[in-house]
């Protein structure tokens, strides 16, 4: 994947994805009991989404927020 992104100029971003599945993209709160299968609502607030969807917001967020790390190039440019 490094690979290809350094052949066509591509940086890519990491972002950890920890708990990701289990955290609330609403109110942050982390339950590991809030994920059933491919539902995910919060034991906290309530909040319904797609597990996989609430997943994939909460990288989006981290992301956004600056919490990544960039690969380093391989290769010339």
């Amino acid at each position: 994947m490094q690979e290809k992104a350094a052949e066509n100029r591509v940086q890519l971003a990491f972002v950890n994805p920890a708990y990701s599945s289990q955290m609330c993209f609403s109110c942050k709160d982390v339950n590991k009991k809030s994920r059933h299968l491919e539902k995910f609502k919060c034991k906290s607030c309530g909040y319904t989404d797609d597990a996989d969807h609430n997943a994939s917001l909460n990288i989006l967020q981290g992301f956004l927020d600056g919490e990544f790390t960039v690969s380093r190039s391989i290769g010339r440019y």
